[in-house]
């Protein structure tokens, strides 16, 4: 894996790493979900150096249970989709 700015560039293997090891976690997300204001804090400047706390939350949060956690998931994904290169 290599970091491009706020981009990091990494086989297939490597980002289904990060996804087993969100899923394995034994800490889950289940209902909690950041605020959209949290969520713009956190990964505001360098998404890169949050993506696999973000891709724990996509993958361990609980169905969202309403509109504002329905559009959170969305945000965290296309950030996870904006942050990661997959390359051969």
């Amino acid at each position: 894996m290599k970091r491009l700015d706020n981009v990091l560039i990494m086989t297939f293997e490597e980002m289904n790493t990060l996804y087993e090891i969100a899923d394995t976690a034994e800490c889950k997300a289940g209902d909690w979900y950041p605020t959209l204001d949290d969520l713009n804090h956190i990964v505001k400047y360098d998404p890169a150096t949050y993506v696999d706390f973000l891709i724990w939350i996509y993958e361990t949060a609980n169905f969202p249970s309403s509109k504002e956690a329905q559009s959170i998931k969305i945000e965290i994904n296309n950030i996870i989709k904006n942050t990661i290169q997959i390359i051969e």
